[in-house]
């Protein structure tokens, strides 16, 4: 998929579905929980929507998640490559939120 753009929809049939983020020794397993559109925020004759992918973790899994680069993968979709993934406020407290932004 990286020669391709990558938008919300070629995402959204993989809601609820595991993907796994690696960075150098760490192996997450997270669930991609929603997507969010933000047209608002894209740029003029930009080739996508800016959009978001939210994904959930449980907190006893991985309780030391941080922030940073992240390749991201899923058995379906080719490797997604390097992202930066910012770790977010959770509703819920056995639960870390992250959000992937894709401008």
């Amino acid at each position: 998929m990286t020669s391709l753009v990558l938008d919300a929809a070629k995402f959204t049939p993989y809601i609820g579905e595991d993907f796994t983020l690696t960075a150098q020794e760490t192996v997450i397993n997270a669930v991609l929980a929603k997507i969010v559109e933000y047209p608002a925020s894209t740029a003029p004759g930009a080739p996508r929507t800016a959009f978001s992918l939210f994904l959930c973790v449980q907190h006893n899994a991985f309780p030391d998640i941080q922030s940073g680069d992240y390749a991201i993968e899923h058995r379906s979709l080719d490797n997604i490559g390097l992202a930066y993934i910012e770790r977010i406020l959770s509703p819920q407290p056995d639960v870390i939120r992250l959000e992937v932004a894709f401008n």
